[in-house]
């Protein structure tokens, strides 16, 4: 991602397809493998342990990284979609601004807009639609998709993971 940004400041609409998600899966000195882990554990909406409390701070992504609100019942929505009708299009999780969000200010903006599963082959892919990605974020955003990815091939029976594509309005180095 960082290399498709090298001449440019911005990247408009940029796409792609990620065949093996778990390739993306990068330990950077902003998000290292417990990092990762935390925001992942907050964004699912589940329990964060004590020990990933000093992690959080504007500079991971802050109010705009905060995918949290309600997923584990996104979750189970999804899972019970895909389970009744394995062929389902309405296998979603939005993300949502704040209900007063205004222009004036950045921190309601998520980031992430929506996630669309979808089984292929018998295994779980997924499309993502991004608000705008910083390059330096990019490894927060990917731990969080293809985890989620993972528990839904697991809580599905499915074979694997399948491909991830990657759509974002506004590709940045940095936030």
């Amino acid at each position: 991602m960082q290399e498709v940004l090298t001449n440019q400041e911005i990247v408009y609409c940029f796409t792609g397809e990620i065949v093996d998600p778990r390739s993306c899966l990068i330990d950077t000195d902003l998000f290292h493998q417990d990092v990762l882990e935390a925001y992942t554990v907050y964004n699912l909406g589940l329990p964060i342990p004590k020990s990933y409390s000093n992690y959080f701070d504007e500079s991971r992504g802050g109010g705009q990284g905060d995918y949290r609100e309600g997923m584990q019942e996104k979750i189970k929505n999804v899972v019970d979609c895909l389970t009744v009708l394995p062929t389902s299009k309405r296998a979603i999780i939005t993300i949502p601004n704040t209900a007063d969000y205004t222009h004036s200010s950045d921190k309601d903006s998520k980031c992430l807009r929506s996630l669309h599963f979808f089984i292929k082959d018998n295994e779980i892919c997924c499309s993502m639609y991004m608000r705008s990605q910083a390059a330096e974020i990019f490894p927060k955003n990917i731990h969080f998709v293809v985890t989620l990815m993972h528990d839904l091939k697991l809580k599905l029976k499915l074979d694997g993971l399948g491909s991830l594509f990657y759509h974002t309005t506004f590709l940045t180095k940095e936030r």
